[in-house]
């Protein structure tokens, strides 16, 4: 098909999303809009926009948020490779001062595996999308020309597999939450998502692991989405730690379960030669939750799994 213009975008059209929500009457929806196709020449270009409010584009990316969406970024990455095409995604926000596009070269059901990533300002950006969606012949020699002004940067997030003399030396194995409670409660042994590379955290020994939070309830201290280090059956006092807990019976909000990353806090009172349990809480670090409250009826029905370390530092 010949390429040809369309007229020139005016303003924000709305009102296909108001339809959408006004026939869907609050169903959660299992489809998503594709937010820019370009093609050039024989090859697509797909765009998904990602607005960013309390993360900067530069140190924001989907693995933050990869539990909430990973179905509609998988769907495009489908999308993409079933089009031979490419997959952009763009770290903006309403300031427009920094741009992170960010180009997926692979992708699996634990997150992007491969990636290109360039830091732009608005700029910059604007010189590579108008390219995009310029229809003349010098377009394709014009955006491979941008998109080399920059270095680029390949670097997997997890890995399927790495040697056993890196293991535990500078690399942790990534679990679920769910996964880590079973695994060092002594459960079933479980197998890890991937391995991620850890810095910054001291010497790491085999009874550390990571783990991916979800939630607000531990801003600002850990955010939703970072990846958390922890050690497992920590040893001594555990007021103010904290901590990966597993409690059944009791509902967290933030897991949709019986396992929270909280801040511990106990009492406890002295029988005869030795002591128990009054009341546990888990506190939250951000006050609009509360807190979970065990009693000593619920003690056995609770564990500690893991003392948290520290969040990676993912750019």
């Amino acid at each position: 098909m010949a390429d040809s213009f369309s007229k020139p975008i005016q303003k924000t059209d709305d009102s296909a999303k108001e339809l959408i929500i006004e026939a869907l009457e609050g169903q959660a929806t299992g489809g998503f809009d594709l937010d820019s196709v370009y093609r050039v020449k024989d090859t697509y270009y797909v765009l998904e926009f990602l607005k960013c409010d309390t993360v900067r584009p530069f140190n924001s990316h989907p693995r933050r948020y990869w539990f909430k969406n990973s179905q509609k970024f998988l769907s495009l990455w489908d999308i993409t490779t079933k089009l031979g095409g490419r997959l952009y995604l763009v770290n903006y926000e309403d300031s427009r001062e920094q741009f992170k596009v960010i180009r997926v070269l692979s992708m699996d059901q634990t997150g992007i595996k491969e990636e290109q990533v360039k830091l732009w300002n608005f700029d910059q950006f604007k010189k590579w999308f108008k390219a995009l969606n310029n229809l003349s012949s010098e377009r394709e020699t014009v955006i491979e020309k941008v998109e080399t002004t920059e270095e680029q940067v390949i670097r997997p997030l997890i890995l399927d597999s790495v040697p056993r003399s890196e293991q535990y030396i500078t690399y942790l194995p990534l679990y679920s939450i769910r996964a880590a409670c079973g695994y060092f409660g002594e459960g079933e042994e479980v197998s890890e998502m991937g391995w991620m590379q850890v810095e910054g955290m001291g010497r790491l020994s085999n009874d550390m692991y990571i783990v991916q939070a979800k939630g607000q309830s531990m801003e600002p201290r850990i955010h939703d989405g970072d990846y958390c280090v922890f050690r497992a059956k920590p040893a001594g006092s555990r007021n103010g730690m904290i901590v990966l807990a597993q409690h059944r019976g009791h509902y967290d909000d933030d897991n949709a379960g019986s396992f929270s990353i909280k801040e511990y806090y106990s009492k406890k009172r002295g029988f005869f030669d030795s002591w128990r349990h009054t009341k546990i809480e888990l506190r939250p670090l951000n006050p609009d939750y509360d807190p979970i409250v065990l009693t000593p009826d619920d003690i056995d029905s609770f564990r500690i799994v893991g003392e948290f370390i520290g969040t990676l530092n993912i750019e």
